[in-house]
């Protein structure tokens, strides 16, 4: 009889795992055979989103992307040509006036402009462009691989949502600092030829239109440069960003897809081995883990790093100003004086300030930026953790109560 009821005891045990892989829509292979399996057809799930990424997703990204290179192409050069065109005016006069001199010093300074903006823009909006994309290419891959029996449509779609969110917020990390390198040639490049080739009928049409009683005026002068420059730069800025911009969303998403795919099947396999070695009560109790965690985490999260960067950011914004005000404001009060004197005409405070803004933007821009970039990580490795911490400990502690309760 003691035999008998081990053997019934082992076969209600087995009859219990089969049920919980039945009922969780997988079947009962064994954890290790299931992993080997698993890891054997990821080759050809990676081969074919690097296929999806290199003929679609990366052509896609990049029209969507479109919009805002050109929106931050437009914003660089309307603010910054007609002082850039000044200032390498003005830097010449003490010579020949060189057209190709003047589109050298125009090409390193609009250019600069022109690439932090655009870069800035594609990290503000690559996540949002290649989401979908990327979900719809694993999903794929995945839909005609065997992979996709073992994993079972829940594991599938966890797997194509750890993928598709893992990888976007790769591309938005990584596609500034990229984005910056690849483009900055091609940027410099062509603001050079457009200023070289037309700056010369650009600065005859001018003096006709600029000529009074009294001379020429420096103002309508100048306006009338950067109205012949400004719309060819463009275009062929739009032209040359375009060409390059499919080709570096390829490559950083061909790294992010090889960095995320293993990593992230992984996470369905143990999820998915989880289910069905698990034991009855956890995995019964699986979403209600997940909904309490997800709730006291989210809170914490947003509670107590949200503090903390105010309270950091704060004061570096404060300690950077005064740092480029004392270092700065004086040279470019300076410099701008020294232009209206070049120039003629008096004093105008509208032309003043542009002449002041112009040399004061980038550097508390980039002083701003470092400092906050700085003090946002060291919230987040200070506080984040903490908060992880006693989130997991409270949820973890209060749902071990509600058992014994139970």
């Amino acid at each position: 009889m003691e035999g008998t009821s081990t053997n019934d005891n082992a076969r209600l045990n087995q009859a219990i795992q089969t049920a919980i892989g039945a009922t969780s829509g997988h079947s009962s292979l064994g954890s290790q055979s299931f992993g080997d399996a698993g890891e054997g057809l990821l080759e050809p799930v990676r081969e074919r989103v690097d296929e999806a990424v290199r003929e679609r997703v990366a052509e896609a990204a990049r029209d969507r992307l479109e919009e805002v290179v050109r929106e931050r192409i437009r914003e660089a050069v309307r603010e910054r040509l007609g002082q850039e065109l000044r200032h390498a005016i003005v830097e010449s006069a003490h010579g020949r006036f060189e057209p190709e001199r003047v589109a050298e010093m125009i090409s390193e300074r609009l250019g600069d402009a022109v690439e932090r903006r655009v870069a800035e823009g594609l990290r503000e909006r690559v996540a949002d462009a290649v989401r979908d994309r990327i979900g719809d290419a694993v999903r794929s891959a995945i839909m005609q691989n065997p992979l996709r029996e073992q994993l079972g449509p829940g594991a599938t779609e966890g797997l194509v949502s750890t993928i598709r969110d893992r990888m976007a917020d790769t591309m938005r990390e990584r596609i500034h600092d990229a984005a910056r390198e690849r483009l900055r040639e091609v940027v410099r490049e062509r603001i050079r030829a457009v200023v070289r080739d037309r700056l010369r009928d650009a600065v005859q049409a001018a003096v006709k239109q600029s000529q009074s009683a009294y001379g020429v005026d420096s103002e309508r002068f100048l306006s009338a440069v950067r109205e012949r420059l400004e719309e060819p730069i463009q275009e062929r800025l739009q032209d040359g960003i375009r060409e390059r911009l499919r080709d570096l969303l390829r490559e950083r998403l061909e790294d992010a897809g090889r960095e995320h795919l293993k990593e992230g099947l992984r996470l369905a396999l143990a999820e998915r081995r989880l289910g069905v070695q698990g034991t009855l009560g956890l995995a019964g109790d699986m979403d209600r883990v997940h909904a309490q965690l997800h709730e006291r985490v989210g809170a914490a999260v947003r509670d107590r790093v949200t503090e903390a960067l105010r309270e950091r950011t704060q004061d570096a914004i404060r300690e950077r100003t005064e740092e480029v005000v004392r270092e700065r404001l004086g040279g470019a009060i300076r410099a701008a004086l020294a232009e209206q004197v070049a120039f003629g005409g008096g004093l105008d405070p509208e032309t003043l300030s542009d002449a002041i803004l112009l040399r004061m933007t980038d550097p508390l821009r980039d002083r701003i930026s470092e400092a906050v970039r700085d003090r946002i990580g060291e919230a987040v490795r200070d506080r984040l953790g903490d908060a992880l911490r006693t989130a997991v400990r409270e949820s973890v502690g209060g749902m071990a109560q509600q058992q014994l309760v139970h």
